[in-house]
């Protein structure tokens, strides 16, 4: 376990709730409450060489996987998603790179930059939520990576 915030891995159990030692923030909320409730991923990463690469991801009839990097691919990867494999995804995200306890970063820049941006429905309600940042890398990067790099992989991107 480490902080959302600062990365610090002494987390303190108090009151039934976890704390972080350095910074007092209160961590590791559970995140089924959004996985359930996420219908549409965005993620952009654009790197120093000015290349920038997009998944798409939407809950629905069907799910739906869209990969593009302009500057590589002649046309865009787009294929069916399963059930299983959204609620695989959306796990990953949400209850084990915890991305709903992140803080913003810098608004991105045009390289070597990141931004997610998830649309929810809280009881019929439509709500987004949006996190950036530059060169700056959140605690759980590697958890969102492990998330996201298999789709560009699969969309024949090295990311």
């Amino acid at each position: 376990m480490k902080c959302s915030k600062c990365g610090c891995r002494e987390i303190i159990a108090e009151n039934g709730e976890y704390k972080c030692a350095e910074c007092g923030k209160s961590v590791l909320t559970p995140g089924d409450k959004y996985a359930k409730a996420a219908v549409s991923v965005r993620f952009t990463f654009r790197n120093i060489i000015g290349r920038h690469f997009i998944l798409l991801a939407e809950r629905g009839d069907p799910y739906r996987l869209t990969v593009d990097c302009p500057q590589t691919m002649p046309e865009e990867f787009i294929r069916k998603m399963t059930a299983g494999e959204w609620n695989r995804f959306i796990d990953k995200l949400f209850c084990k790179a915890f991305l709903h306890e992140w803080e913003n970063g810098p608004q991105p820049l045009s390289e070597n930059s990141w931004d997610i941006t998830i649309g929810f429905e809280f009881d019929g309600k439509t709500e987004v939520f949006t996190r950036c940042g530059n060169s700056d890398f959140p605690p759980y990067w590697k958890e969102l990576m492990s998330a996201v790099r298999p789709l560009f992989k699969e969309a024949g991107l090295k990311f």
